[in-house]
């Protein structure tokens, strides 16, 4: 038996017991993919479900444009995707993980949002399961990925059922950094963002995580390295790194047990506006775009409006921010 079980392990190339159990999760996850799309149609009968490709900007060092598998749901009272008698607006949803993919456990939230009228969009960007190997190592963790999530929206944005002006993006955990950095770096596509206990900064992140966290992290097709030996690689991909002010209205959902301060700085300064949240396991430091609560402007830094320090004390176990700046900084970060 236990020679069996070594000849499996090879066949399989697992180097260690996490490995090989990480393989064999991940060639399972292709059936139950493969099985979860019926699903789909069982689920929301009602609905029209549909399933196709995009292209994604290419794999680093190479000229090939990876193939995203993207889903699109739509109301069952609209004849068709190009139905041009009403306009709807549309939902980016956006899957957790970041290894996972988009799979019947998110089935209610589609369907609470088809009932109230929106066009759902969710895709597979590079790093999710069951699409195979490459697939799941072409992940570009807080890159190219979003790049993936924007192609879903100019996709249903090309739709004549959906209004190109009110699309919004929505994620939870993983998928709340993709909407975090999505209206960081393309504000003018999307109408308004919902991010959902996001993950905000690597490098906090990383103080509390295990080791297995570490070694996915460290992977050569992942990040390929500690925040210690290289922390710009981890802050370019970090949402509190990279926030910017914008016009997009956004809210962000987090649990925390103390209170909760914005502090509002220079957009041009790496860190626009603090905000640091202690939760019951670690205390993590965010950073946010600053919140206006004036029309004044301030003289150290001409068109961002002035704001004094908005505490959100936490009376429960769970927290809403919502960010809605007057006005939107100029730079795009692609």
């Amino acid at each position: 038996m236990d020679d069996h079980a070594d000849d499996v392990h090879r066949w399989l190339g697992g180097t260690d017991g996490n490995e090989f159990d990480n393989r064999l999760d991940h060639r399972l996850d292709i059936l139950q993919q493969k099985t979860d799309d019926n699903r789909w149609y069982h689920e929301l009968p009602d609905a029209r479900v549909r399933k196709f490709t995009l292209l994604g900007p290419p794999i680093p060092n190479t000229d090939v444009e990876l193939e995203i598998p993207t889903y699109a749901f739509f109301p069952g009272d609209s004849s068709s995707d190009d139905d041009t008698a009403s306009s709807r607006p549309a939902i980016v949803l956006v899957h957790g993980g970041i290894h996972d993919n988009f799979s019947t456990k998110y089935v209610s939230v589609v369907r609470e949002l088809l009932d109230e009228g929106y066009v759902v969009v969710s895709p597979e960007y590079r790093g999710s399961t069951g699409y195979g190997r490459e697939h799941y190592e072409a992940i570009d963790y807080g890159g190219h990925e979003i790049a993936d999530t924007l192609a879903a929206r100019n996709w249903a944005a090309d739709r004549a059922e959906v209004d190109d002006e009110r699309i919004g993006v929505v994620g939870w955990s993983h998928g709340g950094l993709h909407a975090l950095l999505s209206v960081f770096r393309y504000p003018d596509s999307y109408a308004v963002a919902y991010a959902g206990a996001p993950v905000s900064d690597l490098l906090e992140r990383w103080k509390y995580k295990d080791e297995g966290y570490h070694r996915l992290y460290t992977a050569n097709y992942h990040l390929g390295t500690t925040p210690d030996a290289d922390p710009d690689r981890y802050r370019k991909r970090s949402p509190a790194h990279q926030a910017v002010a914008t016009g997009t209205p956004l809210r962000i959902n987090a649990t925390t047990t103390t209170a909760t301060s914005i502090t509002p700085k220079s957009s041009r300064s790496s860190n626009p506006c603090a905000t640091s949240a202690r939760s019951s396991n670690t205390s993590v430091t965010t950073t946010l775009p600053a919140v206006t609560t004036s029309n004044s402007t301030n003289r150290d830094s001409p068109g961002i409006p002035d704001s004094e320090c908005t505490t959100f004390w936490q009376t429960t176990s769970r927290h809403h921010i919502v960010i809605r700046p007057s006005i939107r900084d100029s730079t795009v970060h692609p």
